[in-house]
């Protein structure tokens, strides 16, 4: 599980600093979109479903790698440093663009706050992030293997994987939800009530859907639509990972942490969110 960390972050090995760069400096349009999470917590379901409500190409909503890493599909560092950074790629997409991306607020382009773009977050509740991370890892094509569960679970509490803590990185943006073009959103929410929440972030970007535009985004965006087109049509994304260890749609589920997490491990994640987030007025659903 390779990691670095650049400009105050820990990141991925397929972030390169000039690529913190180039999404510092890009341009932004006005009716840019921007879907932001913490990874695996929702972030591919969240930006298909805004892509769905706003109407962008196939091809742009297929892209589906955050803004801050190459378009490489192997795990050679040759291959990284000549492979096209998506923030390149993005440029020439039609507007309305749906950008997604997992850096915290100040790796963010500078223009984004100027302009009047949107932002949507979406948050998980972090045992369940924790287990979802791992199986991405585990079947990520990369220099080094992940680490075992045992190994991976304290890792993760320190903060000492690709895009830091987990905490941190929630808190960061909890404190952002008072911003005019800012929608924060939870994960569990979505699951427990999608065209709830379609219908939300239709309004929240000026599109008032009807029950007939609901549902039927809610049938292409839900988690097991999501899982077969990906199968039928594989995404940019899935070519960085070996399928045949962890699907990249996995269970979409919560509570599945109750499957690996012993009582010590899920105390320790309680003291961590009350520590971190227990006075900020955010509660997710465990």
């Amino acid at each position: 599980m390779p990691l670095q960390v650049l400009r105050g972050m820990p990141l991925p090995w397929r972030v390169l600093d000039s690529n913190l760069q180039g999404v510092l400096d890009i341009e932004v349009r006005e009716n840019d979109v921007f879907v932001i999470s913490y990874p695996k917590s929702g972030t591919h379901w969240l930006r298909i479903i805004t892509s769905c409500i706003l109407g962008c190409p196939e091809e742009q909503t297929d892209t589906g790698m955050p803004l801050e890493l190459s378009m490489c599909s192997g795990a050679s560092e040759e291959e990284l440093q000549t492979a096209p950074p998506v923030y390149k790629l993005i440029e020439s997409w039609l507007s309305p663009r749906v950008i997604m991306t997992h850096l915290l607020p100040h790796l963010l382009p500078a223009q984004l706050f100027q302009k009047k773009s949107q932002v949507l977050y979406i948050a998980r509740n972090p045992k369940d992030v924790a287990v979802s991370y791992f199986h991405f890892f585990n079947a990520l094509k990369a220099p080094d293997p992940c680490p075992p569960w045992e190994q991976f679970v304290p890792l993760f509490m320190k903060g000492e994987v690709p895009f830091g803590s987990y905490f941190t990185h929630v808190k960061q943006y909890w404190e952002m939800k008072h911003h005019n073009n800012f929608l924060f959103l939870k994960y569990e929410d979505l699951k427990k009530d999608e065209q709830a929440i379609i219908k939300q972030v239709g309004t929240f970007l000026g599109k008032e859907l009807d029950t007939q535009d609901i549902s039927s985004i809610s049938s292409k965006c839900s988690v097991a639509s999501m899982r077969k087109r990906f199968s039928e049509k594989p995404q940019a994304v899935s070519s960085i990972i070996d399928e045949t260890k962890s699907l990249f749609m996995r269970k979409g589920k919560v509570g599945d942490w109750r499957e690996y997490l012993t009582a010590e491990q899920s105390q320790r994640f309680d003291q961590l969110y009350e520590e971190h987030l227990g006075n900020t007025g955010l509660t997710l659903e465990f």
